[in-house]
This record gives structure tokens, C-alpha cells and sequence, in this order.
């Protein structure tokens, strides 16, 4: 009988030790999972905050461009889009009333140099 409870009482034994180091593994694998989770949590900050940036960078860009737009046709200048032409070339054509119309193919960012403008 004795030897009975002294064989239970080590398989008991090593059953701890076994849920102890369970344990440990398991809490090990929780702090690795964290310090992921926080890494991937930073990135993403970053990532949502440069994307944000990028956002309000073209916004602005937008905003400009209409404001340009506009103080364009307040002079009388009408600015035509060559994808709504049915002309095969790339250029912008402006019509200024009581002016000579000037005619341009695009160039960087579809800007006239200084040059033509004057």
C-alpha cells in the first residue's frame, strides 16, 4: 500500500511539474503574442497617420488647384480638359477673350513654363 501512495504521489509530482512548465510556456507565448500585438499596433499608428497626412496633402493640393480654378475664370480664362476634347493630342488650350488664343503640349505636371506665358 505504501508503495501504491508512493508511485501516486510521484506521478502526481511530475503531473505538476509538468502543468507548472505548461504554465511558464504558455505565459511566455502570452508576453511574445503581446509584444507583437504592440509592435503591429505601432506600425499600424504609423501607417494610418502617414496615410492620413497623404490624405490632407491632397486635399489641400485639391483645394489649391480649384482656387487656381477659379481665380483662372474670374480673369476670363477658360481652361479646357483634353480628355473632354476629341483632339489625339495632350495639350491645354486657354481662350482669353480679346487675346490671342496660346496653345502648349504638356509638360511637367501640365504647367507652361514661365517662358510661354509671357
Amino acid at each position: 500500500e505504501l508503495q501504491a501512495l508512493q508511485k501516486t504521489y510521484q506521478k502526481i509530482l511530475r503531473e505538476k511539474e509538468s502543468a507548472v512548465e505548461a504554465k511558464y510556456q504558455a505565459m511566455d507565448r502570452a508576453a511574445a503574442f503581446e509584444h507583437d500585438r504592440d509592435k503591429v499596433k505601432r506600425q499600424f499608428k504609423i501607417f494610418r497617420e502617414t496615410k492620413e497626412k497623404e490624405i490632407q496633402d491632397l486635399l489641400r493640393a485639391k483645394r489649391d488647384l480649384e482656387a487656381k480654378f477659379q481665380r483662372l475664370q474670374a480673369q476670363g480664362i477658360q481652361v479646357f480638359d483634353p480628355g473632354e476634347s476629341d483632339s489625339d493630342d495632350n495639350g491645354t488650350e486657354l481662350t482669353v477673350p480679346g487675346a490671342q488664343c496660346e496653345y502648349w503640349t504638356s509638360g511637367t505636371l501640365g504647367e507652361p513654363s514661365m517662358g510661354s506665358m509671357m
